[in-house]
């Protein structure tokens, strides 16, 4: 379908796999760099709302194996995505 829109969700932070941050930031930019230059893709940056204070993940939003969203986490995600395509 050449006139379908792709959101892509970035690939999340989170406390069990925090170790792979970098690897995971730059695979961020470099999607958000190619969506960035095709206009039917949008970029969905979840990493800032993940966040807490200490700029670690924010242990609330995710199951007991601190890698899987819990509904507060899907909460999260879901303005954010819906905020993407409202703005589409």
């Amino acid at each position: 379908v050449p006139d379908a829109r792709v959101l892509y969700v970035a690939v999340k932070p989170s406390p069990k796999r925090w170790n792979l941050r970098d690897q995971q930031q730059e695979a961020n930019r470099l999607v958000k760099a190619w969506c960035d230059k095709e206009s039917r893709l949008t970029f969905v940056d979840v990493w800032p709302p993940m966040l807490g204070p200490d700029g670690k993940p924010r242990p609330g939003l995710f199951v007991k194996d601190e890698m899987h969203l819990n509904p507060a986490g899907y909460k999260v995600w879901a303005k954010l995505i819906g905020d993407a395509l409202a703005a589409r």
